[in-house]
């Protein structure tokens, strides 16, 4: 019977190679690919190099983070190149947006400080502003109008390098004032001084606003609104009948309030407090007025009402009629003013001018007073000499401006005498006075009890200027005045 060839060997051998070929080929790329990414996980990239975040000194030392004080980071991302820049310098910008809404502001000011430069921009009309630096360590302060300032970790800037921080999130004002005024409220209004405080959404959302300068024209209004009593210098609302009233979205910061009437004369003893952010702080004011009738007694005791009193009367006669007393008065001539001024402890509450009466044809008048608050930085553009935005960084440069209480206006209230010889002045608060007057050599200082309605006080003039032994009275003193 006859056996079948033998297969060929040289098939199977090569058929063995080929399998053992592709398993090494196999094996030397696996083997190839984690050594590949594990050599490119070390190496960062350009991108990543660039937008490192900077980090804070507080938190690299181990100090508490910028977020437990009330501070933000400041990460930063690189930018395209720009403009040419001043050789030696840097740039910086950023964006202030809303932290509820990341809507952009409709305006900015940073305060940028190092341990020798400092700058201080503003860019009106806008959330976001760019300043050209001096290289250098620089921690910054944001600020927008209606919104708590916010500080930022420090930032590290090389020459030449452009830096972008991520949006600036600032929270609006939170704090409130619920105030009640005891005693008559009736036609009263209430006065709040501050730079902490904001036009309400009434304000700012009004028909017709639809831009930023237009918004910012809300913010400069004269006329108090109606909802909450915001205008650029005061705040001012009535008072409610039960004697209540409220102020909202008051950023941190201090204050000045005060009770008025119709004719912001001051009732009530004025305040001035401290808010902290989200704060809700009661107060109590006391409303209540007093009139003040002044008998003048001159420095030997005679009482100048008496003396006034017919010079007031001589006023009233008929034309050429005059007492003999007074004949030899130039009536073309000036009389002089008693200076008046009303005080609560060191607060001022008024001042007025008590004129003495005169024949027909004398006259005189007051002044008046006026305040100012509020800082701006410089705005946005026009450079310094060598295209930076700061300076040497001096003393007073403060990161954070110290807030001062605004001063309270001492209003000019009337003051007249009447037939009786007698001086009233316009209503005055019904608490504890001091009333000081001067006219030349003569003063007189007076303390007047709290009361309510008519109050008639004595207040005799002393005169220290003059020898005890000189019999010069301030009657014989005027008329040497008028001679």
């Amino acid at each position: 019977m006859p056996h079948d060839p033998p297969k060929p060997r040289k098939r199977w051998s090569l058929l063995v190679l080929l399998a053992v070929a592709a398993c090494v080929v196999g094996l030397a790329i696996a083997l190839f690919r984690p050594l590949e990414h594990a050599s490119a996980a070390l190496a960062p990239s350009a991108d990543e190099t660039s937008a490192a975040k900077p980090r804070s000194t507080s938190a690299l030392e181990g100090e508490p983070s910028a977020a437990s004080e009330g501070r933000q980071s400041a990460p930063s991302s690189a930018e395209e190149p720009g403009p040419p820049m001043q050789p030696g310098l840097a740039k910086l910008r950023l964006r202030a947006v809303d932290a509820q809404s990341g809507a952009l502001l409709d305006s900015v000011r940073v305060r940028a400080a190092s341990s020798t430069r400092f700058a201080d921009r503003e860019a009106p009309g806008s959330g976001q502003i760019e300043l050209t630096l001096t290289p250098g360590s620089y921690t910054l302060c944001v600020f927008s109008r209606g919104y708590e300032p916010v500080e930022l970790a420090a930032v590290e800037l090389s020459a030449g390098a452009r830096v972008t921080l991520d949006p600036v999130r600032m929270s609006a004002g939170s704090a409130r004032i619920d105030g009640f005024a005891r005693g008559d409220p009736a036609g009263l209004r209430v006065e709040l001084l501050g730079e902490g405080r904001r036009p309400c959404p009434q304000c700012l959302d009004a028909p017709g606003v639809s831009n930023a300068a237009e918004r910012d024209g809300a913010w400069r209004r004269e006329t108090p609104c109606a909802a909450c009593g915001y205008s650029a210098r005061v705040s001012l609302l009535a008072l409610a009948p039960d004697g209540r009233f409220h102020f909202e979205g008051l950023l941190a910061g201090r204050y000045s309030l005060r009770l008025v009437d119709v004719e912001l004369h001051t009732v009530g003893l004025p305040q001035s407090f401290e808010l902290h952010p989200g704060e809700v702080l009661a107060l109590e004011c006391e409303a209540g007025q007093q009139t003040i009738e002044l008998e003048l007694v001159d420095v030997d005791g005679t009482s100048l009402a008496r003396v006034w009193g017919r010079r007031m009367n001589a006023a009233a006669l008929p034309e050429g009629e005059a007492l003999p007393e007074f004949e030899s008065i130039d009536s073309g001539a000036s009389a002089r003013e008693f200076a008046c001024s009303f005080h609560a402890g060191e607060i001022g509450i008024a001042r007025s001018s008590l004129v003495p009466p005169t024949p027909p044809g004398v006259a005189s008048g007051s002044g008046g007073t006026s305040i100012g608050v509020g800082f701006h930085g410089r705005k946005q553009g026009g450079g310094r000499a060598n295209g930076s935005d700061d300076r040497p960084r001096e003393k007073s440069d403060a990161l954070r401006p110290e807030a001062l209480a605004p001063t309270v206006p001492v209003p000019t209230i009337s003051c007249a005498v009447g037939g009786d010889g007698l001086a009233r002045f316009d209503p005055v608060p019904a608490i504890a006075l001091s009333l000081e007057l001067s006219c030349g050599p003569y003063h007189a200082t007076l303390e007047l009890p709290a009361a309510k309605g008519r109050q008639r006080v004595r207040a005799r003039l002393a005169c220290d200027t003059l020898p005890p032994d000189v019999a010069h009275t301030f009657l014989e003193y005027e008329a040497g005045l008028r001679r």
